[in-house]
C-alpha cells in the first residue's frame, strides 16, 4: 500500500511542451513485472495516427511490453493531490485519489506472488526538458514493514533511496522531494533500495498488511471517528462541511472541527493519551459507535426534524442506535456536532 502527496508539472521554459509529459510512480518487482502509475499529457505516434492520452493511467508491464492499461481519472497535472494505491499479491489494484475511492483492477499478469522483492521509481520524464514531478508524505506499507518520508530535512535519506545518477534534479527542498528533468540526456529519476515483499495470509483482501483498512477523520476536540474503507467512502464539500458518503451511510463534519483525515491499516490506533478514538459501523438497520466518551449524548431524529429518541453511551464501549422498530426511511443521527445520515430499507 502506498499513500502519497503529489504534483507533476510541466513547463514551456527551454522549448518543453505540455503535450509531452509521462511523469510517473512504477513499481518493478524482480520477477520481470512492473506497475506503473502514469500521470499523462500526451500525444504519441501509435500505428501512423497520432493518439491523446491524458490523465491517470495505471499500466502493469513484463519487461518492457505493456500488458494492460487501466485508465482512471483526467488529471490537471498542476495541482497536488493526495493518492494511494493498495495492490495485494493476487494483483488487485485499488486506486483512491483525494479521499474517493475510484475503483478495483486485477492485474493478474504482475504474478505477484512469485516476487520476493521490488523497487519504487519515481520519474519526472517528459519528452525535452523542464518536466517535474513533485512529492510529499511518502508512506509505503508491506506485510513486513512501513516506510515513510516526509521529506523534510533537505537531504535525501539513503536508507530509503538509492543515490541518484544526477542528485541535482533529484533533491528535497522546501520540504518536498523535487525531480526535475534538467536535460534531455540523462536519467533524472529517483529509485529506492530493494524493498522485501514476503507475503503473509491469504493476500485476498485489499490490504496488503493483513490488517483491516480505514478512513480515520482527527478533529479539533481531540476525538477521531474511524470509518472502515470496506465501506468505499467518498469525500467531498459543502456548505462549510466535509461531508463523507459511504454505501451505507453519509456522516457530515462541520470543517471547523476537522484537522485532518487520513489512511490507516490499524483503525483500532489511538495516536496519544489525549485523544479519544471512536469508531463507526452500520448495517443499514443499525449504527455503531465504539469507544466514545463517557455519557456521550446520541440524538435520533427522522427527516422532518422531530427527535426521536435521546441515547446516553454511559460508560459503555460500544453504542448501538437501532432502526428495527422504525418504518423505512432516512433517519439522521448527531453526536458530538457530527451528523449521521442513514437510510433504512
Amino acid at each position: 500500500m502506498v499513500n502519497s502527496r503529489g504534483d507533476v508539472h510541466t513547463s514551456w521554459e527551454g522549448g518543453t511542451s505540455d503535450n509531452y509529459a509521462y511523469q510517473s510512480l512504477r513499481f518493478r518487482f524482480d520477477n520481470n513485472r512492473s506497475l506503473q502509475i502514469g500521470y499523462f499529457n500526451a500525444y504519441y505516434w501509435d500505428d501512423s495516427r497520432t493518439t491523446k492520452r491524458q490523465g491517470v493511467y495505471i499500466i502493469s508491464y513484463q519487461g518492457d511490453n505493456k500488458i494492460k492499461e487501466w485508465y482512471i481519472e483526467p488529471r490537471n497535472n498542476n495541482a497536488w493531490v493526495n493518492e494511494k494505491i493498495v495492490i495485494d499479491k493476487t494483483g488487485k489494484v485499488n486506486y483512491y485519489s483525494n479521499g474517493n475511492y475510484k475503483g478495483q483492477e486485477m492485474f493478474a499478469d504482475l504474478e505477484l506472488e512469485n516476487a520476493t522483492s521490488f523497487v519504487v521509481d519515481i520519474d519526472p520524464y517528459g519528452w525535452w526538458y523542464t518536466h517535474y514531478h513533485y512529492m510529499d508524505d511518502f508512506k509505503l506499507t508491506t506485510p513486513n514493514q512501513t516506510i515513510t518520508d516526509n521529506f523534510n530535512d533537505g537531504i535525501l535519506n539513503t536508507a530509503i533511496w538509492q543515490n541518484p545518477e544526477n542528485p541535482d534534479g533529484v533533491r528535497e527542498e522546501d520540504g518536498i522531494l523535487k525531480a526535475e528533468q534538467l536535460r534531455t540526456d540523462k536519467d533524472f529519476h529517483l529509485r529506492s533500495h530493494p524493498i522485501d515483499l514476503s507475503w503473509g495470509g491469504s493476500g485476498t483482501g485489499t490490504d496488503p498488511t493483513g490488517g483491516s483498512m480505514a478512513l480515520k477523520i482527527w478533529q479539533s476536540d481531540g476525538q477521531v471517528m474511524t470509518i472502515s474503507l470496506d465501506d468505499e467512502p467518498k469525500t467531498s464539500y459543502s456548505d462549510g462541511n466535509l461531508i463523507i458518503k459511504t454505501n451505507k451511510t453519509t456522516v457530515t463534519f462541520p470543517l471547523e472541527k476537522v484537522l485532518k483525515y487520513t489512511y490507516v491499516t490499524d483503525p483500532t490506533g489511538i495516536s496519544s493519551p489525549q485523544t479519544v478514538s471512536s469508531k463507526l459501523s452500520s448495517d443499514g438497520q443499525t449504527l455503531t459507535f465504539t469507544g466514545l466518551r463517557a455519557n456521550t449524548q446520541i440524538a435520533l431524529f427522522n427527516m422532518a426534524g422531530q427527535l426521536l429518541r435521546t441515547i446516553n453511551s454511559g460508560d459503555q464501549s460500544k453504542t448501538v442506535v437501532s432502526l428495527s422498530n422504525l418504518p423505512v426511511g432516512v433517519y439522521v443521527v448527531k453526536v458530538n456536532g457530527v451528523t449521521f445520515k442513514m437510510m433504512k430499507r
